[in-house]
């Protein structure tokens, strides 16, 4: 299955959304570009007014269908590796969505999904961060 990257550059207050895999000839890019702008669309003004708890762990939560298994499996490891420890870092120390090139793929029955998180500042992903997080956690 193709994966499409979606370049997202999250200005909490402006939401500049840009494709990198957007053609004529592919008109799932299209599809990709509007599952990615209204992920965005719903989750920056939750990010504007936090309720507790981080944010991403609340998407994670209330719009579990729009992440793959694995990244939200990972996800929630790491929120629960967090929860057992306190006065520490042991998980993610950011929200792990702005600022980002996104990789979806059509799954379940068609339906999109982020499977991914690129940090192209840091030449990672959210994949990458997590599986580091983990092994840290380990090794203490």
């Amino acid at each position: 299955m193709r994966i499409l990257r979606v370049g997202v550059v999250l200005a909490l207050v402006l939401l500049p959304i840009k494709s990198q895999a957007q053609s004529t000839t592919d008109l799932g890019a299209d599809k990709a570009q509007q599952f990615v702008s209204a992920f965005y669309a719903w989750y920056v003004p939750l990010a504007l007014q936090p309720q507790g708890g981080a944010t991403w762990e609340q998407a994670l939560m209330k719009k579990a269908s729009w992440f793959s298994d694995e990244i939200g499996r990972r996800l929630r490891e790491d929120a629960r590796a967090q929860a057992k420890v306190k006065n520490e870092i042991v998980g993610l120390d950011s929200e792990p969505f702005p600022r980002v090139t996104t990789s979806v793929r059509a799954l379940r029955s068609r339906q999109w999904a982020f499977v991914n998180f690129h940090y192209p500042d840091a030449n990672s992903d959210l994949l990458k961060e997590l599986a580091t997080l983990r092994r840290q956690r380990r090794k203490e």
